[in-house]
């Protein structure tokens, strides 16, 4: 970078700044009232996975705990890959990721097919598009309130499940 950008002033104003900052934790809000909603609605599916395929719940539950042990292996991989290839990059492939594992959990008919789609593509997608890489993208565009917009933002965790999960379970006794 040559010297004169470096000296040149900021061409974007403050607050049009600071006002696509707050989008941005909008976005971010919406992302992870998805992901928690996605990862908390195993509770809701669990009786309706029991009561269709009379699974063991030992059997059941081992999704969960598999997608908690994904979730942690996931951790530091999310941050490397970001600090590598950056947010831009590696959320829309959790976006993928989480899709194909909703998508797929729709066909499941085996006990191994719960554990592929739910214990480990759905919780990679949710880590790769969770609190991780949000934090980042925030810590980016605020200082001054950035615990003010880290709060906000992960405040859609409990949004999304506080709105979501009673849908999921609307959908699971209309449709099945």
């Amino acid at each position: 970078m040559d010297e004169t950008a470096l000296s040149e002033p900021e061409t974007t104003p403050r607050k049009s700044r600071l006002l696509y900052g707050w989008a941005v934790v909008g976005i971010c809000f919406l992302t992870l009232a998805v992901g928690g909603s996605t990862n908390g609605s195993f509770s809701i599916f669990y009786v309706a996975i029991l009561k269709e395929f009379h699974w063991s719940r030992a059997d059941t539950a081992g999704a969960f705990s598999l997608s908690m042990i994904v979730f942690s292996v996931c951790g530091p991989l999310v941050g490397w890959l970001i600090d590598r290839f950056g947010a831009r990059k590696v959320m829309p492939f959790g976006v993928i990721v989480l899709t194909t594992g909703v998508l797929s959990s729709s066909f499941i008919t085996s006990l191994w097919q719960l554990y592929l789609f739910y214990g480990i593509l759905m919780a990679a997608g949710v880590t790769h598009i969770g609190f991780i890489p949000n934090v980042l993208i925030i810590s980016n565009w605020f200082f001054r309130h950035r615990a003010l917009a880290l709060g906000v933002a992960n405040a859609g965790r409990g949004a999304g499940v506080l709105i979501l999960l009673p849908l999921i379970q609307y959908a699971i006794q209309t449709v099945g």
